[in-house]
C-alpha cells in the first residue's frame, strides 16, 4: 500500500485589510499603534497589508484622504523607514514640508506627527533595533544610527528611492513564500538598500520648528484631555499664553491647516469614536450628549459637518444602539 503524501499547506500572501473610517483604520494594525484624524471631507477608503520577516516588519497602507497621524510607532522597533509608492501633493512631518515622493527615517522616540495631503500609497519598514545597529556596524554603516540619535528624523530625496521601492514591492509580493533563510536575506537586503541611500545621497536633517510644535502639541493635548472646556481656540490661546495670530501661524506651519480646521477635525473624530464604541457595546447614549461633550452645541451645523467629514449622518454611525438627541 502506497503511503499517502500529506498535502502541502497553502501559502497565502498577507491579507489586505480595509477600513472606511479613521477609528477602524487604526484598529487594523494594533502592532503599529497610531491615532488618525481625518482632515479632508468624504468617506475614507483605506487599506493595510503587513508582512513579518525575521528582523524586519513590512507594512503597506493606502489612504485617499488627508490624515493627521499621531503617535506612529511599532512594537517591534522604534526605527521606522517610510516612503511613498505613490502620492499626490506635499505632506508635512513635524512642521516641515515633505515632497510627495520623499522618504523618512525616524527614531520612534522622536517620531513626528505626519500630515498626508490626499491619496497616499505608503511603504513602511520597521527594523529590530539591536539587529539594525549590529547590522549597520557589520556593513560599515555606523554613521546612520549616529545620525538618527542626533536628529531623530532624517529625510530622503524622492529621486533616490527607486531601488528601495522596487525591492519593497518584490519582498511584499513574494516574501510570504520564502524559506526562513531567504526571509532573513530579504531583510538584510532591505537594510542594505537603506544604507546605500545614506552612502550615496546622504540624509537631510528632520523637523525643526520646535517652538511651533510645542504650541500645537499642547493645544491638541488640552482638547483631547479637556473636551468641551478646551475646545475654543480663544480659550486655548489664553491657557497657553499665546495670541490667536501666533496660534494660527503654528498650526499652519505644522499641519498646513488652520487651528480651527485641525481642532474641529480632532473633535469630530472623537465624536465618531464614541459613537462607534456605543454601537459596539449596545449602549443607549444620545448623539446630542456625545456631540456636546466635544464642543458641538448647534445640532444642524454639527450634523452637516459630520456628514461632510465622514460621508454619513451620526445616526447612521450609531445605528440602533443609541438615541438620536
Amino acid at each position: 500500500m502506497l503511503l499517502e503524501r500529506s498535502a502541502t499547506p497553502p501559502v497565502y500572501p498577507p491579507a489586505v485589510l480595509t477600513a472606511d473610517d479613521p477609528v477602524q483604520f487604526a484598529q487594523l494594525t494594533p502592532e503599529w499603534p497610531a491615532e488618525y484624524v481625518q482632515l479632508s471631507p468624504g468617506r475614507l477608503s483605506a487599506s493595510v497589508q503587513v508582512l513579518n520577516l525575521k528582523h524586519v516588519q513590512l507594512l503597506r497602507e493606502t489612504v485617499d484622504k488627508s490624515l493627521l497621524k499621531r503617535g506612529l510607532a511599532s512594537c517591534r522597533s522604534p526605527l521606522v523607514f517610510a516612503f511613498p509608492l505613490a502620492a499626490e501633493g506635499i505632506g508635512k512631518a513635524g512642521g516641515r514640508d515633505i515632497p510627495a515622493m520623499a522618504g523618512l527615517l525616524a527614531d520612534g522616540s522622536g517620531h513626528p506627527d505626519i500630515v498626508t495631503s490626499g491619496y497616499l500609497d505608503l511603504a513602511c519598514l520597521a527594523f529590530d533595533e539591536d539587529w539594525f545597529r549590529q547590522a549597520c556596524l557589520l556593513a560599515d554603516g555606523e554613521e546612520l544610527p549616529e545620525a538618527l540619535s542626533r536628529h531623530k528624523t532624517l529625510f530622503i530625496p524622492p529621486e533616490k528611492l527607486a531601488q528601495v521601492r522596487a525591492l519593497f514591492e518584490t519582498v511584499m509580493g513574494s516574501g510570504h513564500m520564502l524559506p526562513d533563510a531567504a526571509r532573513l536575506r530579504a531583510g538584510e537586503d532591505l537594510l542594505l538598500s537603506v544604507l546605500d541611500l545614506f552612502t550615496l545621497s546622504g540624509f537631510q536633517p528632520g523637523p525643526a520648528s520646535r517652538p511651533h510644535l510645542q504650541v500645537t502639541d499642547a493645544a491638541l493635548e488640552l482638547v483631547l484631555e479637556g473636551g468641551l472646556e478646551a475646545c475654543s481656540v480663544l480659550e486655548l490661546c489664553q491657557k497657553l499664553g499665546v495670541s490667536r495670530r501666533y496660534m494660527q501661524y503654528c498650526f499652519t506651519r505644522v499641519y498646513g491647516k488652520s487651528a480651527v480646521q485641525v481642532l474641529k477635525s480632532v473633535r469630530l473624530g472623537k465624536v465618531r469614536e464614541a459613537l462607534v464604541a456605543a454601537r459596539k457595546e449596545a449602549r443607549r447614549e444620545t448623539i446630542g450628549d456625545i456631540a456636546a461633550r466635544w464642543g458641538f452645541w448647534h445640532w444642524s451645523h454639527f450634523s452637516r459637518d459630520y456628514k461632510a467629514q465622514f460621508g454619513e449622518l451620526p445616526s447612521e454611525t450609531l445605528g440602533n444602539a443609541g438615541v438620536m438627541s
